[in-house]
């Protein structure tokens, strides 16, 4: 396969391109990611080593007053998609959605306490 077929398979996977909205905003831990994200921490591993491997993001370990971390950062391709992305409001569509997705499971949970009484 070659890189460019690889690239499109990237960006249809599952989860990309939130993950690649979440580093647009920030470098994030992999634990930051795995709250934010609506996806399997397996897929989550896939997806970040993918994305390693084709340089839209990297691994940083950085050193700082909240201790030794590793932070995922995107690369310049990575920046090229984010930037796409909030040119056609996907990034903001991302939030939104995952905003929705929130709301909903505290209706359920509402619902649940519910048929507990």
């Amino acid at each position: 396969m070659d890189e460019r077929e690889a690239w499109r398979e990237f960006l249809r996977a599952e989860g990309t391109l939130h993950i690649v909205a979440d580093l647009g905003t920030k470098p994030r831990r992999f634990t930051d990611l795995e709250e934010s994200l609506r996806i399997s921490t397996s897929t989550l591993s896939k997806r970040l080593e993918e994305g390693i491997r084709l340089e839209a993001w990297e691994l940083d370990r950085v050193i700082d007053e909240e201790g030794d971390r590793k932070l995922y950062r995107l690369d310049k391709d990575g920046q090229q998609v984010f930037d796409a992305m909030e040119r056609y409001g996907a990034v903001e569509a991302s939030q939104e959605a995952r905003r929705l997705l929130s709301h909903v499971d505290d209706i359920q949970e509402l619902l649940v306490e519910r048929y507990d009484d």
